[in-house]
This record gives C-alpha cells, sequence and structure tokens, in this order.
C-alpha cells in the first residue's frame, strides 16, 4: 500500500535523521501534501523543485499543485520562471495562454512561443462523447488520405477517454495503437491473494 509506505515514512522521519542535506524533485506540481510534508521532515540545507502548475495531472493520487505555489510564496524562497516554449509554435501558444489564464490556482506566467510559426488549427464543440468520437474518426479518415496513420496523435486527459476513442478508431478500421489485450477475469482475485502473502494484517485485501 502506496499510502501506508507514505505514512510510516513520515513517521520514521520524526524519530531519526537520515542525513540527506540536498533535495532535487520534478514535476513537483504532482507532489501530494504528504510528500511536501516528508520533504519538509528533513534537515535540508537545499531544497530544489521543478514544477509546472499548468500540468498538475496526478490528482487522482493526491497530488495538490497548492503545494508548490506554497513554495513559491514561500519567503526566502528563488523562483525561475521557464516561459519559453519550444514546442509549439505561436498559434498554439496564443490559445493555451488564453485558456489556461482562467484558472487562478497558478503561478503568473506566460508561454513565449521560441518557434515564430503559425500552426492551423480548429476548435469544434459537440453536445455528446459519441458525437465527438465520430467527429474525430471521420476527420482521421480525411487526414488518411494525405499522411500516414503514424503521423496522426489523438491526445486526450484520461485513460478511461483514450480506451474508447481506441475502440472507435479500431471498429472503424483505421490502424490504432494503444490496444489493451484483455485482463482475465479473475485478475482481480490473484492481486487480492499476493496483497494478502504481502501484508497478512492487511483486511482491505
Amino acid at each position: 500500500n502506496y499510502d501506508l509506505i507514505l505514512a510510516n515514512a513520515l513517521e520514521a522521519l520524526a524519530e531519526t535523521d537520515p542525513g540527506v542535506r540536498s533535495l532535487y524533485v520534478d514535476e513537483f506540481q504532482d507532489s501530494a501534501p504528504i510528500d511536501l510534508r516528508i520533504y519538509e521532515s528533513l534537515h535540508l540545507n537545499l531544497f530544489f523543485v521543478v514544477g509546472d502548475p499548468d500540468q498538475a495531472i496526478y490528482g487522482f493520487r493526491g497530488g495538490d499543485v497548492t503545494g508548490l505555489l506554497y513554495l513559491v510564496n514561500k519567503p526566502g524562497a528563488s523562483v525561475v520562471y521557464l516561459q519559453d516554449c519550444f514546442r509549439c509554435g505561436l498559434g498554439i501558444c496564443a490559445r493555451a495562454n488564453a485558456l489556461i489564464q482562467r484558472n487562478t490556482v497558478r503561478s503568473p506566467k506566460r508561454m513565449r512561443a521560441v518557434k515564430e510559426v503559425w500552426v492551423d488549427y480548429t476548435t469544434a464543440g459537440y453536445e455528446t462523447d459519441l458525437e465527438e468520437r465520430a467527429a474525430l474518426v471521420q476527420r482521421i479518415r480525411e487526414r488518411l488520405v494525405e499522411i500516414p496513420a503514424t503521423d496522426i496523435a489523438v491526445l486526450v486527459r484520461y485513460n478511461v477517454e483514450r480506451e474508447k476513442i481506441v475502440a472507435a478508431l479500431d471498429s472503424a478500421g483505421i490502424p490504432v495503437a494503444g490496444k489493451k489485450e484483455p485482463v482475465p477475469q479473475d485478475w482481480r482475485y490473484a492481486v487480492a491473494t499476493l496483497n494478502l502473502i504481502a501484508t497478512p494484517d492487511n483486511l482491505m485485501a
């Protein structure tokens, strides 16, 4: 149980000093409150973190972007904003900035496109997820006349969305990566058995 491991670590740090004096943490925006408590329990001379509050995606495991914002606003903290974007051009940066500024729980930063290329893009809205997937399938069909399927990517926020889109593309006969192998029906029993062997006192197993 990962949560139990973290709780035990925090408890152990109250009684001992592991001697860690420098700590470097990447993707700090996805740290949970207990992670920050563990870090601050160490007697650090240097605490260096890298994170982007606009890319916090681990809320499902307790990730809380306010931890990063707490460090940014902590007295004595040295903050460097990395705002140059090498991933996309002016058009996408402009649209992303306009959207993310609606989020009030973030740092005061603004992406700057390093590549002075304006990439055409379109936006569309749909009443239902089913309509959206149908439109996506049709759009990809049209693009396949000009480019191979390996040059097309579909980005989603949640795995459940990815699974539905993969299924829609596959049923339409469009080549798609990311198809999952079928999971045996008794996999839950196997996992519970292994948990019980590893932690006999775990009543949840």
